[in-house]
């Protein structure tokens, strides 16, 4: 029953606890949940109600029918980009949207490479350590390599990589980080569970990441893509027979916790071109283009066929002409990633991100980017997901 205070003429009615929650609540967006935390304790203690993030979810979804969804039916995508610049995180989203978040996120420490991003958090790297973080909770936590497990004598060699990778086992519910070793003397590799809080020592087995997949000094990998929660690695290698170059395409299932090369794609098809590997609607696709100064020219995208191993082409794209961005500057496109929300072509002109509508065939900036040439960036959505191990005082801005 409703309860009301009679102040003169005016009457406050104070809503039952429960309708306020699940009638109220559960229907704002992440963002104003965030800054409603500090009301009151209770209303922050909903944050990391499970009951609640999944009503909360779900509410939103009913809401925002047109919004496209992820394999995970849990978690709504939205058209938004995570990328690391200059050691810092950077959200940044289309000029068209009304969520325009473009804040730099300062972590708590200086980091080197972004490994991903699944269902609103984020992973970084700097070394042997990690950081795995919500950035519109502003919550992190972090988990050291140990150097048990690896040897200590792979960092003697002059040359080696490092395979650096996150995903989510959505079996599972565990959100797990893979980190390998490669040297001339052997390879090593162990996997983090943000369940257990550990690290396992796993086998790489030798047709994966070929032992002269590094250049001269250190090579770090990190993904090309990540499809379905799974990350995936494309790096060239040398073949000993013919002295020729070759390209090779490596997933990390976290199911199993097992590498997988993915079938070759039919390089001699694009001999002379440029391909891009990315997440086109939930399906690894490869994107085969010519690149001029002023224009992507048409460009043919394929599938990849997990279950035949077959790659089967989906539809060629009209060019892309772009205008200069001043009357002084010549574009220079350069295509960065296939995007997961509406297919949307992501492209990098001059330091500055735009998506290109293959329906509408509009181009559409992200705000708040400028001096991206070499930034990795990935499809981020923001979510109220954290881990058990995250505390609930913000960690970083």
């Amino acid at each position: 029953m409703d309860k009301s205070i009679d102040k003169g003429k005016r009457v406050v009615v104070l809503l039952p606890e429960e309708m306020t929650r699940e009638e109220i609540l559960t229907r704002l967006p992440v963002k104003s949940l965030v800054r409603f935390q500090s009301v009151c304790k209770l209303w922050e203690s909903y944050l990391y109600d499970p009951d609640f993030l999944k009503a909360h979810v779900s509410r939103n979804m009913s809401q925002n029918p047109k919004s496209k969804m992820t394999q995970n039916p849990n978690y709504p995508a939205d058209d938004h980009l995570v990328a690391l610049h200059s050691n810092a995180l950077r959200i940044l989203s289309p000029s068209n949207q009304t969520y325009k978040d473009t804040n730099t996120r300062v972590l708590p420490m200086s980091v080197y490479y972004l490994l991903g991003s699944v269902n609103g958090l984020v992973c970084v790297s700097k070394f042997n350590k990690f950081l795995i973080c919500n950035i519109a909770l502003g919550k992190v936590t972090g988990t050291y390599l140990a150097s048990s497990l690896y040897d200590k004598h792979v960092y003697d060699d002059d040359n080696y990589a490092r395979i650096l990778g996150f995903g989510w086992d959505h079996v599972r519910n565990d959100y797990k980080i893979v980190a390998c070793y490669i040297s001339p003397r052997e390879k090593r590799g162990a996997v983090y569970s943000s369940s257990s809080g550990s690290w396992t020592r796993m086998v790489i087995p030798n047709a994966v990441f070929r032992s002269n997949i590094y250049q001269d000094g250190v090579t770090v990998l990190t993904p090309t893509t990540i499809v379905n929660n799974c990350p995936y690695w494309r790096y060239t290698y040398n073949v000993a027979q013919t002295g020729r170059n070759s390209n090779a395409l490596v997933k990390f299932e976290f199911e199993s916790n097992e590498f997988k090369e993915m079938p070759v794609f039919d390089h001699e098809s694009v001999d002379g071109k440029d391909f891009d590997f990315v997440n086109i609607k939930d399906c690894l696709a490869v994107m085969v283009y010519n690149k001029t100064e002023t224009v992507v020219s048409s460009v043919d995208v394929h599938s990849l066929d997990e279950v035949s191993g077959i790659w089967i082409k989906m539809y060629t794209m009209e060019p892309i002409d772009v205008e200069p961005i001043n009357a002084v500057d010549v574009p220079s496109v350069q295509v960065v990633k296939g995007y997961v929300c509406g297919g949307e072509i992501v492209f990098n002109d001059q330091g500055k991100l735009f998506c290109y509508d293959l329906e509408t065939k509009v181009i559409t900036s992200f705000l708040g980017c400028s001096g991206f040439f070499t930034a990795d960036c990935f499809n981020y959505t923001p979510t109220l997901v954290f881990l058990p191990e995250m505390k609930k005082k913000v960690q970083f801005i």
